[in-house]
């Protein structure tokens, strides 16, 4: 009993920091049509700072909630050829 007790307390804590912690959010977005691309700052272990980019398509469902995807279609290409030029255009 004490060592689920413990468990739950634990759980608890960790859903506590998860909900206090604020969401880290991208420096910049850029959009072709419903293609995203979002910059993320990161930082090594040994301080160096770097970028990584997070590519998605946003569309809405059956119900209107929007939602989106990490997987693309031959009709996203274009989109996405010129938002990886924009994106890279971006860095430099």
């Amino acid at each position: 009993m004490e060592e689920t007790t413990n468990q739950i307390i634990e759980q608890n804590k960790s859903s506590v920091i998860e909900q206090t912690t604020p969401k880290k959010k991208p420096y910049n977005d850029i959009r072709v049509g419903n293609i995203v691309f979002s910059f993320w700052r990161n930082q090594t272990k040994e301080g160096k700072e770097f970028t990584n980019i997070t590519i998605k398509k946003n569309f809405k469902d059956k119900e209107g909630n929007w939602k989106s995807v990490s997987n693309f279609n031959k009709n996203d290409l274009s989109s996405l050829s010129f938002a990886c030029i924009k994106a890279f255009n971006e860095l430099e």
